[in-house]
């Protein structure tokens, strides 16, 4: 045997301790939301949710549309929160978000807090969490200067 100035390893027992869990998580489990889907049956420790029939999609001008009744839109606003939200829409592309978070409550003297997120690449969804706020925003026509880099040259 020869020396190599380290002690051998030694054999650990593992500890009960630990939790072990059966069932390595999958790739398509790590993108799930924690927020489960409208229609969605397995969130029945919430009863805030509600199921959301599965309904036929109808067409109107070649594009395909699903019909809602009046209940089922409201509370689909109250379950999202999205009671006093705003779609904006910018027309010569889209300025960085954490720029427009900062930017839009500063243009438009917002009193309280908005959370301000990305739809699509040109859309915004603006939700406010007072009415007065709200109003301030649809009652304005337009946003201008709202470019992380003013200079258009």
């Amino acid at each position: 045997m020869v020396a190599t100035g380290r002690p051998p390893p030694e054999v650990v027992q593992p500890s009960s301790t630990i939790p072990t869990n059966p069932t390595p998580p999958t790739f398509a489990n790590l993108f799930k939301s924690p927020i489960p889907a409208i229609g969605d049956s397995s969130h029945g420790e919430n009863p805030s949710t509600f199921d959301l029939p599965r309904k036929p999609v109808h067409y109107l001008h070649g594009e395909p549309t699903i019909r809602l009744s009046h209940q089922e839109i409201a509370m689909t606003i109250e379950q999202q929160d999205l009671t006093y939200a705003v779609i904006g829409k910018f027309s010569h592309g889209m300025p960085d978000l954490t720029f427009l978070r900062m930017a839009i409550p500063k243009q438009c003297e917002l009193k309280a807090d908005v959370k301000v997120g990305l739809l699509h690449n040109r859309h915004v969804l603006i939700r406010c969490t007072i009415e007065e706020d709200y109003v301030t925003l649809m009652s304005r026509p337009e946003l201008f200067g709202l470019r992380s880099n003013p200079n258009p040259f």
